[in-house]
Parts: structure tokens; C-alpha cells; sequence
């Protein structure tokens, strides 16, 4: 039996082309790739509740993020949490959550 596998190549080369030269990029302006991840994160979530009190659909920028948003505690996100617990979609995130755990903090 021979160890080369051409559909492992082919799925090593396509997650060279896709994955890879991502993460590449991204290591090479690591700045711009993570306000452009925080980005991506406000848009999907600019019509939870948490987003629309803070503005979400108005923040463009990291500095625009930080003049927004506040340091939060557990206590400043615990009515979001409530609610959510509670049943009400669309608090912290637009995402259904998964679960809820508690943990040691």
C-alpha cells in the first residue's frame, strides 16, 4: 500500500488556497485582521438588544467599538442573560445559544 493519497493532497492544496492564505494574511496585519473580525461580529449582531443599546449599526471602527461599549461586568450583562434564559431571542447575540454553564469566574 502506498502512502500517498491523491485526495489528501488535493484537500491539503485546496486548504492552502483557502484557509492558509488567510491566516497568512491575517498574521501579516494582524491589527487590521482583528478590527476587521470585530467588525464582522457588531454587523451580525447590530439587532440583538445589547447592540442596539450601544449602537452596533453606528460603530466602524475599534475606536468607535471603545467609545461605544464599556468594560462589562457580569453584573451589567446579567438582565441580557436573564431574558435570554427567560426565552427572549436576540439579547447578547443574534445566535441562539448553544447552552448556559456555570463556572468557577
Amino acid at each position: 500500500m502506498s502512502p500517498y493519497n491523491p485526495l489528501i493532497s488535493v484537500g491539503q492544496a485546496y486548504r492552502e488556497l483557502t484557509h492558509i492564505r488567510r491566516f497568512r494574511a491575517a498574521a501579516k496585519a494582524p491589527g487590521k485582521a482583528q478590527e476587521e473580525k470585530l467588525l464582522q461580529i457588531i454587523r451580525a449582531n447590530s439587532e440583538s438588544a445589547f447592540g442596539k443599546k450601544h449602537g452596533f449599526d453606528r460603530i466602524g471602527s475599534i475606536c468607535d467599538y471603545q467609545k461605544a461599549v464599556p468594560p462589562a461586568s457580569y453584573e451589567s450583562l446579567e438582565p441580557y442573560i436573564d431574558a435570554a434564559k427567560s426565552g427572549k431571542p436576540a439579547q447578547l447575540s443574534c445566535q441562539k445559544p448553544i447552552m448556559y454553564a456555570t463556572t468557577s469566574g
